[in-house]
């Protein structure tokens, strides 16, 4: 609200719109106008258009980094913090947002460089630090499935990184 208000003054204006990109999925559509509404509702004076896209559309519109906000996901493939981290830092093709601190990719580089795995953990956590009071993005929530198994199943795993099930190891017992 500080930062609206300040922004107010400097643009000399009461009212803004913006436009926040995302895919046309159900899910996303939820999310969308729950934001769009949090930001009316947060920010008077403030409204959000949504541009939901079929999925190569909105990849087009993400990747040419033309958007006021965009709503989009990460799904983990490997089982470590990097996996999100680095593609914030300046120049990586996933930073769609074009976030850009030298602190926080100094951070980043310094993480990817040790050999030491207390000070790599250290700097993770402090360019995280970084990167969120930029607010370079702004995590909403975090996916998550529950499901049932029979007992005579075994082996089959639903990894928390990677992909959504694995059956190499799978089997099923005579029941």
């Amino acid at each position: 609200k500080k930062y609206w208000a300040k922004a107010q003054k400097e643009l000399g204006t009461k009212k803004i719109q913006l436009e926040l990109i995302s895919s046309d999925t159900s899910t996303t559509q939820q999310t969308d106008e729950y934001v769009a509404n949090q930001i009316k509702k947060n920010l008077p004076g403030v409204t959000v258009k949504i541009n939901a896209q079929p999925w190569a559309n909105y990849l087009k519109l993400n990747n040419s980094n033309k958007f006021d906000l965009a709503f989009s996901g990460w799904l983990p493939d490997y089982q470590d913090p990097m996996t999100y981290l680095d593609m914030w830092t300046t120049g990586n093709p996933q930073n769609s947002g074009l976030y850009n601190n030298k602190s926080f990719d100094k951070l980043i580089a310094d993480a990817k460089a040790t050999t030491d795995a207390s000070k790599r953990w250290t700097d993770m956590q402090q360019a995280e630090k970084v990167m969120l009071n930029d607010q370079a993005i702004a995590p909403l929530f975090q996916q998550g499935y529950t499901w049932a198994q029979k007992p005579y199943v075994h082996n089959l795993y639903y990894p928390s990184y990677g992909p959504n099930d694995d059956y190499l190891d799978a089997y099923i017992t005579k029941h």
